[in-house]
């Protein structure tokens, strides 16, 4: 039978920050451009904003 030797602290922690950052920036992210979106449309009328809201979601 092989053991395995555990990853360290360390390492483990290190990997899982770098597949979770990008994605907590994409969390952050997504949100703020729907905000800008609407918005710039907003001040073009109801039914642009409308339409946003239909293809934003």
């Amino acid at each position: 039978m092989t053991r395995h030797r555990p990853l360290a602290p360390t390492g483990l922690n290190r990997q899982i920050l770098s597949l979770a950052l990008p994605a907590l920036g994409a969390l952050v992210a997504e949100p703020l451009f729907v905000l800008i979106d609407s918005a710039m449309v907003g001040h073009l009328g109801a039914t642009s904003l409308a339409g946003l809201s239909l293809a934003s979601t």
